[in-house]
């Protein structure tokens, strides 16, 4: 790994490790896709914190357009940014807002491999599909954001929440799961499942596709259902899945 890819992961990590905002990495370090992976590499190397799974994000078509990407990304995620439905979390600095997501439990390893694995031999090692909500944010001090720039950046991930397993969902069809955003109360955001790739299994298939390898009890969070809802100090967030359960944290003050 060479110094300059080392020295942006490691000035991402520390901002990460200490809730602050850093001017942006130099592009040059960033040139293209692999360039930006090497850098998320370098930072999570550089945080040396235990990873509790994968997030995806710019699983749609105008996300990555206004991305400027030509495909979904993945990044870790920190396991001691993953939490419990009713956490209350600080709104730290670079925060953007939060996505209601699903999100699947593995029951047992999947190693790695070039051509991944279809959904038929994906489902019997996943244990559990769970209500989640993601607080996304940049450690950069950026006034837009950048597809490249989010890839380096621990893809945008602040925190992860996690509701009670959705009983039953094997016999479920999961493209049509349909999901609301409720800020203090009133809905900010609805959607359903199919805009994760067409649906959240196959974007797990597609995770599996890039060469990452998938451990038990990993947490897989497949990618935003409702877009990003603007968060502020107390906010009430609920994401409601409706009879299939809900999912909730609290901003503190």
């Amino acid at each position: 790994m060479n110094a300059a890819v080392e020295a942006a992961g490691e000035r991402l990590a520390r901002a990460r490790a200490q809730h602050r905002l850093i001017e942006p990495l130099p592009d040059t370090v960033l040139a293209d896709v692999p360039g930006a992976y090497r850098v998320q590499r370098a930072a999570v190397a550089a945080l040396a914190r235990p990873v509790a799974g994968w997030k995806l994000g710019a699983t749609t078509g105008a996300v990555q357009t206004l991305l400027r990407l030509q495909a979904p990304f993945s990044a870790p995620l920190v396991a001691s940014a993953c939490h419990p439905s009713g956490a209350k979390l600080e709104l730290l600095p670079g925060t953007r807002g939060v996505e209601v997501e699903l999100a699947f439990r593995m029951a047992r390893d999947l190693p790695a491999r070039q051509q991944g694995y279809p959904p038929d031999d994906i489902v019997p090692a996943i244990a559990s599909l769970h209500p989640a909500l993601e607080i996304v944010g940049t450690r950069e001090q950026r006034a837009a954001l950048d597809g490249l720039h989010a890839i380096a950046d621990f893809g945008l991930n602040v925190a992860f929440v996690h509701g009670a397993a959705i009983a039953g969902w094997r016999e479920l069809d999961l493209a049509s799961i349909a999901a609301r955003c409720l800020l203090d109360g009133a809905e900010a955001a609805r959607g359903t499942a199919d805009l994760v790739l067409g649906s959240p299994l196959l974007a797990l298939a597609w995770l599996t596709r890039q060469g990452v390898a998938l451990r038990a009890g990993d947490w897989i969070s497949t990618g935003s259902i409702t877009g990003i809802t603007p968060l502020h100090p107390a906010a009430h967030v609920v994401g409601d899945f409706g009879p299939l359960g809900r999912v909730e944290l609290r901003v503190a003050t």
